[in-house]
């Protein structure tokens, strides 16, 4: 029974790291892109390369698995143990 509340908790605990990460990503992102368009000449997302920029980086660094998370990581484990 023990076990079963301890994965239950951890689930949720798991769930709840990940929202707060993406909500933080998310508050984050607007406000890179609200400051971007309110310091260009035309005050617009269109023709604005500093948009652009911003995106291409937030869907690199989001996109990309560190590399502690690498396949080799997770089999090298399991041959030790």
């Amino acid at each position: 029974m023990l076990h079963h509340i301890r994965k239950l908790v951890t689930g949720v605990l798991y769930v709840f790291a990940w929202s707060v990460f993406g909500f933080a990503v998310g508050v984050s992102l607007v406000g890179f892109l609200s400051q971007a368009v309110r310091t260009s000449r035309r005050r617009s997302f269109k023709n604005n390369i500093d948009v652009l920029i911003i995106i291409t980086a937030y869907s690199i660094v989001v996109g990309t698995p560190p590399p502690f998370l690498s396949v080799d990581t997770f089999s090298n484990y399991k041959e030790r143990s």
